[in-house]
């Protein structure tokens, strides 16, 4: 199965995503999905920050599925997620002083999951 979502445009942003799944054998397949967005906008940001000058999302994800019965089947996935914002005239770390500062907050995200899925 291959599906490509197109470019969305949203009120705070634009994203877009991939979706690939291969059979391996009879009962075992792999699956990955990949998702991006940039975020022009702040979204109910605090006002020292100052102001957003890039913002990004990216989000992977890789699952092997393997069908116990007909109706169900076992899960194993790593996920990995990064956010990423930089903002110009930041008085967030120095409150005194004038908002002349950068700013850069970045976040990474991994995850190991186990799922049973049934398939009515």
């Amino acid at each position: 199965m291959l599906e490509i979502q197109p470019l969305e445009t949203g009120l705070f942003g634009a994203s877009s995503n991939l979706e690939l799944e291969y059979r391996i054998a009879p009962l075992l397949s792999v699956s990955g999905y990949l998702e991006w967005a940039l975020t022009p906008f702040p979204y109910n940001a605090q006002p020292n920050l100052g102001n957003l000058s890039d913002a990004s999302e990216f989000r992977a994800r890789l699952q092997f599925s393997l069908e116990v019965t007909s109706s169900t089947a076992v899960d194993l996935g790593y996920d990995f997620t990064r956010w990423h914002a930089a903002f110009t005239n930041s008085s967030v770390l120095d409150p005194t002083g004038p908002a002349d500062k950068a700013l850069l907050l970045e976040d990474r995200e991994h995850a190991i999951t186990v799922g049973i899925r049934w398939k009515p």
